[in-house]
């Protein structure tokens, strides 16, 4: 029995000693303290990244909106790009001074059936049309017309729209005829209008050049000046006409 006694009084000493509890407290902290260390997260890395992001991000924005600004002025330019300049962009003969104004195709159709000026048809494509713009801008200047009618047919006669065909009813005899037979707007075409009458037409190098395969070849000293003569006599009326004309007068 002794013996027994004995034996547990001793575990009991063991397991209160101050040792044992010491041993076991620190050995808790230990653990503790070590597991705080891990979960700690990396602070200055995280401010870095946050940084190169943000960076990134305000360069992204500033980019977009200076191109964005940068199309918009470009557009605004071309916006208010003035006929006489747009004019001179699409016919490189023709200097930025020049008298031609862009008209629609039912624009034109109200001029030939009502108006009073020249209205001049062909397109920046007809190495005809380009060199024909150069002498009836000469022309007209020298005469002192204030404007000259100009519309982009290509589209119009390509497609045979109804403002095509009414044009070509309007001008009429004034046309030549194609390999069909049928009456067809060649250009370059100027016609001239006082109070909705054709007064006159000029087509030349329209269809017939002769055989000549280029303007430069087609156009020598004899033949500008024929040319320009016979246009003088067309411009001369209509200059009087628009100078006796008041602000009411159909245009």
């Amino acid at each position: 029995m002794s013996t027994n006694k004995s034996t547990k009084s001793a575990k009991r000493k063991t397991s209160n000693s101050p040792t044992h509890k010491q041993s076991v407290k620190k050995s808790h902290i230990k653990y503790v303290k070590s597991d705080k260390k891990c979960a700690k997260p990396n602070r200055p890395l995280c401010l870095i990244v946050i940084i190169i992001f943000g960076v990134a991000a305000l360069v992204a924005v500033t980019f977009i909106t200076i191109f964005s600004a940068l199309r918009t002025s470009d557009s605004s330019l071309v916006s208010h790009k003035t006929d006489a300049q747009k004019f001179a962009s699409e016919y490189t003969e023709v200097g930025t001074d020049n008298v031609f104004v862009y008209k629609s195709s039912q624009e034109i159709i109200d001029i030939l059936e009502h108006g009073t000026g020249v209205v001049f048809l062909g397109f920046p494509s007809c190495p005809w049309c380009q060199r024909y713009a150069k002498y009836l801008n000469e022309v007209a200047k020298g005469q002192g017309l204030k404007q000259i009618y100009y519309h982009d047919i290509y589209e119009d006669r390509k497609n045979n729209t109804e403002d095509y065909q009414k044009i070509t009813a309007l001008l009429g005899t004034n046309l030549q005829y194609d390999n069909e037979g049928h009456r067809y707007l060649y250009v370059p075409d100027a016609t001239f209008i006082i109070s909705g009458t054709l007064i006159g037409n000029d087509f030349e190098t329209s269809k017939d050049t002769g055989g000549v395969s280029s303007p430069d070849e087609y156009w020598t000293e004899d033949r500008v000046n024929s040319l320009k003569a016979r246009l003088t006599g067309f411009i001369q009326p209509i200059v009087a006409q628009e100078e006796d004309c008041d602000s009411t007068c159909d245009r």
